[in-house]
């Protein structure tokens, strides 16, 4: 169950992650950044998700993490100097969502190559997990936001 498939388009990626926490996370990468190939996003993508950790972060996934939640992370970083790009970070649950998140890259991602993104992706996962938190904190239930 761990394994990349590409669509037929090569812009979006599926893969199980954190699969230490509950039956794990389903990772969906969207996006272009700046001409790179979708492999070199993905790659950047993967290498800066912060995984939910500390009690409070894991007893409020415990309450969605069968069946795996769905993360979506889409980049966008059009190709050109002085374009600003823009990540969200989107968290679902039995197709309903959960919660999200949406900014723009930070300065240095806006010259250089997808592994710069790394550091946002790290920063948004792990805003995303503490936001769990405190939603199942107010409210005793991580599934209490959406439709």
């Amino acid at each position: 169950m761990s394994g990349r498939l590409s669509s037929a388009y090569g812009k979006e990626t599926h893969e199980l992650i954190c699969p230490g926490v509950q039956a794990g996370i389903m990772l969906t990468v969207f996006g272009t950044f700046n001409g790179y190939p979708h492999s070199a996003l993905h790659d950047a993508v993967v290498r800066g998700i912060a995984c939910p950790r500390g009690e409070t972060q894991l007893r409020a996934f415990e309450k969605i993490g069968v069946p795996p939640p769905h993360l979506r992370i889409n980049v966008e970083h059009p190709a050109g100097q002085g374009l600003t790009g823009a990540v969200s970070v989107t968290l679902f649950w039995r197709g309903r969502l959960i919660l999200g998140e949406r900014k723009n890259l930070s300065l240095l991602a806006k010259t250089r190559a997808p592994s710069i993104v790394s550091s946002d992706i790290n920063v948004m996962t792990d805003r995303l997990w503490h936001d769990l938190a405190e939603l199942d904190r107010a409210t005793g239930s991580a599934k209490a936001v959406g439709p």
